[in-house]
Protein backbone atom coordinates (compact mmCIF):
# COMPACT_ATOMS: atom_id res chain seq x y z
CA UNK A 1 0.00 0.00 0.00
CA UNK A 2 1.54 3.60 -0.79
CA UNK A 3 2.79 5.48 2.03
CA UNK A 4 0.63 8.34 3.20
CA UNK A 5 1.69 11.38 1.63
CA UNK A 6 4.59 13.53 3.84
CA UNK A 7 3.72 16.30 5.50
CA UNK A 8 5.91 19.62 4.52
CA UNK A 9 7.10 20.59 8.46
CA UNK A 10 9.60 23.61 6.99
CA UNK A 11 11.15 25.15 4.40
CA UNK A 12 14.87 25.54 4.50
CA UNK A 13 17.29 27.51 2.15
CA UNK A 14 20.42 26.21 1.27
CA UNK A 15 23.21 28.00 2.94
CA UNK A 16 26.67 27.73 1.41
CA UNK A 17 28.76 24.94 1.98
CA UNK A 18 26.12 23.31 3.28
CA UNK A 19 25.05 19.21 2.61
CA UNK A 20 21.90 17.51 2.60
CA UNK A 21 23.48 15.88 5.92
CA UNK A 22 23.76 19.08 7.58
CA UNK A 23 20.40 20.15 6.99
CA UNK A 24 18.75 16.45 8.08
CA UNK A 25 20.82 16.86 11.70
CA UNK A 26 19.01 20.25 11.93
CA UNK A 27 15.70 19.13 11.66
CA UNK A 28 15.80 15.42 12.06
CA UNK A 29 18.83 15.53 14.59
CA UNK A 30 20.32 12.66 12.74
CA UNK A 31 22.99 13.21 9.26
CA UNK A 32 22.57 9.80 8.02
CA UNK A 33 21.99 8.55 4.80
CA UNK A 34 18.02 7.62 5.82
CA UNK A 35 17.79 11.00 7.10
CA UNK A 36 19.14 13.01 4.30
CA UNK A 37 17.97 10.61 1.88
CA UNK A 38 14.52 12.10 2.53
CA UNK A 39 14.72 15.22 2.34
CA UNK A 40 16.80 14.46 -0.88
CA UNK A 41 13.69 12.24 -2.82
CA UNK A 42 11.49 14.43 -1.55
CA UNK A 43 13.12 17.46 -3.47
CA UNK A 44 14.44 15.69 -6.31
CA UNK A 45 12.58 18.25 -8.62
CA UNK A 46 15.43 21.21 -7.35
CA UNK A 47 18.03 19.58 -6.22
CA UNK A 48 18.31 17.50 -9.52
CA UNK A 49 20.13 13.75 -10.23
CA UNK A 50 22.74 14.37 -7.65
CA UNK A 51 22.29 14.60 -4.11
CA UNK A 52 25.75 16.07 -3.14
CA UNK A 53 25.39 19.15 -5.39
CA UNK A 54 22.99 21.22 -3.56
CA UNK A 55 23.05 25.27 -4.27
CA UNK A 56 23.09 28.37 -1.73
CA UNK A 57 19.79 29.98 -2.59
CA UNK A 58 18.14 26.41 -3.02
CA UNK A 59 14.71 26.17 -1.10
CA UNK A 60 14.06 22.50 -0.04
CA UNK A 61 11.07 20.95 1.68
CA UNK A 62 11.37 19.40 4.60
CA UNK A 63 9.23 16.50 4.98
CA UNK A 64 7.95 14.78 8.38
CA UNK A 65 9.29 11.21 8.96
CA UNK A 66 7.39 8.28 8.01
CA UNK A 67 6.87 5.79 10.78
CA UNK A 68 9.77 3.90 10.66
CA UNK A 69 12.20 6.24 11.37
CA UNK A 70 10.19 8.41 13.69
CA UNK A 71 10.67 5.12 15.64
CA UNK A 72 14.27 5.16 15.23
CA UNK A 73 14.72 8.50 16.47
CA UNK A 74 12.92 8.06 19.54
CA UNK A 75 15.65 4.90 19.98
CA UNK A 76 18.07 7.25 18.89
CA UNK A 77 17.41 9.33 21.64
CA UNK A 78 16.70 7.32 24.80
CA UNK A 79 19.66 4.97 24.28
CA UNK A 80 22.36 7.39 25.95
CA UNK A 81 20.07 7.21 29.28
CA UNK A 82 19.69 3.71 29.35
CA UNK A 83 23.73 3.03 28.87
CA UNK A 84 24.39 5.78 31.94
CA UNK A 85 21.49 3.99 33.75
CA UNK A 86 23.12 -0.09 32.92
CA UNK A 87 26.63 1.48 33.94
CA UNK A 88 25.24 3.10 37.48
CA UNK A 89 23.67 -0.71 38.36
CA UNK A 90 26.69 -3.14 37.95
Amino acid sequence: SPQPAARVIATHTVRPNETLSHIALRYYGHATPPYYRLIYEFNRDVIGNNMNFIIPGQVLRIPSLPEDLKNKQAQGKANPISLKARKENY
